[in-house]
């Protein structure tokens, strides 16, 4: 509205609100100018926050990574067992066995420590060992009662497998198996 047909108080106190109504309007918006500058340093912190937090989680994870792994791989080497099918003669030539007691008719292990010639297995994926051959004997000492020998029919004397029966007392003693036949 013209203000100037107003008589002059009445203009000079309009004159005033408004420049009261002004300054207190831009004493709001310098609050929220500094809210806002508040507000955005904050939100600055946080996202460095989230940053580190993520950086964090990803070392994490790839700690559990290589831990899981070095489960994993140390589960397989406590897994691992070493088997031998052979001629009893060929075995003892390789010092794999030898033969002791009386008159040398117990058949004993040496000190295996090398294993090359051996057959490398998993002992959760090995139920059996083909052997297909007459006068069979485990060597190793292995519970009898976790393992069975088995023939081809009643009367066929040639072994054709060893069976394991029970993996987890068959393995318990030794994760070596020494199968020899005449």
């Amino acid at each position: 509205p013209n203000t100037q047909n107003l008589p002059d108080p009445l203009r000079r106190h309009r004159q005033r609100c408004k420049k009261d109504r002004i300054a207190d309007l831009n004493k709001q918006l310098a609050g929220k100018k500094d809210e806002i500058a508040r507000l955005r340093e904050s939100l600055d912190k946080m996202g460095v926050e989230v940053e580190v937090l993520t950086e964090q989680v990803a070392e994490q994870n790839a700690r559990a990574e290589n831990l899981s792994s070095e489960k994993v791989e140390l589960e397989n080497q406590l897994h691992t067992v070493y088997y031998i099918v052979g001629v009893e003669k060929e075995l003892r030539d390789a010092q794999i066995i030898d033969k002791q007691g009386f008159i040398g008719r117990t058949l004993t292990v040496n000190n295996t420590n090398n294993l090359e010639s051996f057959t490398k297995a998993d002992s959760r994926l090995l139920s059996e060992i083909p052997v297909g051959r007459k006068k069979v004997t485990v060597v190793t000492a292995q519970p009898e009662d976790s393992y069975q020998l088995v023939t081809g029919g009643e009367k066929d004397k040639i072994v054709t497998k060893l069976l394991i029966t029970d993996p987890v007392r068959f393995w318990e003693s030794s994760k070596i198996l020494i199968i020899s036949y005449k």
